[in-house]
């Protein structure tokens, strides 16, 4: 059986002892007809900011609508992603573990806040992006500063102690679902097979992954065959051959999904390409 970590869904953030423990940068999230949201999780606690657009934000079992202004987190573990129908823009900070333990911040035993609407959050934010956008002397220093002065507000005003519900990731039967399927789905794969990869009965395992991920196991895996299949479409091969290995049983049934899910044929897709 598969392991959570062996997942390509699961982030390892090699941070501890850099100059900057951060990552932090400037995201764009358009929609895209029959594209993926990307589902994945990490050890490290992050925050986004919403700076312009709107959309919807995936956290285990629950969606967050947020639009501009909105600061939302996402604490360790939790398999989240996120989309919009139209254009979302936000920053993405997540500061290592190490950082914030060794400044008496105990993000390991803290839950915070996931949706926050603050305006002292908010300025808060605003200075970590000064800091990171703007050079000079003293450039790194303002970045740890602003990033410590945040993340020890939120803290103080939007978190508080984790108590064992609150901790326990209840997903990590779907995330392990959401691997295999990653490193299978070029494979026939049955509800059966999934169910017994992750120790769950056939109709609970399709409930709770509906309820987690938005949509049935078999519609997840058809996703991410059409996501492998219009790359496949964009170099010479035929496109039965994709079919193949993208893991339809036919073509029939390959043209009639990737249709559906993307709103147009393979063959249409491909000459939308040259």
């Amino acid at each position: 059986m598969n392991t959570v970590k062996n997942s390509n869904h699961f982030e390892a953030h090699s941070l501890s002892g850099k100059t900057l423990p951060f990552i932090f940068h400037l995201n764009n999230r358009t929609r895209t007809q029959g594209s993926m949201p990307y589902l994945h999780w990490h050890p490290n606690t992050e925050f986004l900011y919403i700076t312009s657009g709107e959309g919807i934000v995936l956290i285990g079992n629950n969606e967050y609508a947020v639009s501009e202004g909105d600061i939302i987190t996402v604490n360790s573990n939790l398999i989240h992603s996120m989309y919009t129908n139209t254009v979302m823009e936000y920053f993405c900070l997540i500061p290592d573990v190490d950082f914030c333990t060794s400044n008496d911040i105990d993000t390991e035993n803290l839950v915070f806040d996931t949706l926050i609407k603050d305006e002292s959050a908010f300025a808060l934010y605003s200075n970590v992006i000064t800091a990171f956008l703007t050079g000079g002397k003293f450039r790194n220093a303002s970045i740890r500063s602003a990033v410590l002065n945040l993340l020890l507000y939120l803290a103080e005003k939007h978190s508080e102690a984790a108590d064992g519900a609150k901790k326990t990731d209840v997903n990590e039967d779907i995330k392990l679902a959401v691997g295999y399927m990653k490193s299978h789905f070029h494979e026939r794969l049955t509800l059966d097979e999934l169910s017994c990869e992750v120790g769950l009965s056939k109709y609970y395992f399709v409930r709770k992954f509906k309820s987690c991920i938005g949509c049935t196991p078999i519609e997840y895996i058809n996703r991410l065959r059409c996501e492998r299949a219009k790359k496949l479409l964009a170099k010479d091969r035929e496109i039965g051959e994709i079919s193949e290995l993208c893991g339809f049983d036919n073509f029939s049934y390959f043209s009639k999904t990737f249709k559906t899910i993307t709103g147009t044929t393979p063959s249409q897709y491909r000459k939308s390409l040259s």
